[in-house]
């Protein structure tokens, strides 16, 4: 999906999401494992599928407390 999303920005000449389509091409291409932990990069993007999910998980986090109080969420 990035490759061709690439492509359209190369097309309409906007190299500033262009730059933006690669760095999610890029996320977490390269992993670091030290004591026996694993370390990335990742780019934050909105139209990253990774960062969008890890968005989605911290919100969901921050909000949970506050739905467990309701009765009928």
């Amino acid at each position: 999906m990035m490759l061709s999303l690439v492509d359209v920005s190369k097309s309409k000449e906007n190299s500033e999401r262009e730059k933006a389509y690669w760095n999610s091409f890029h996320c977490q291409n390269r992993i670091i494992s030290s004591k026996n932990r694993i370390y990335g990069k990742y780019c934050k993007n909105r139209f990253c599928t990774v960062c969008s999910a890890i968005r989605k998980a911290e919100i969901i986090n921050r909000y949970y407390p506050i739905l467990q109080t309701w009765e009928e969420p």
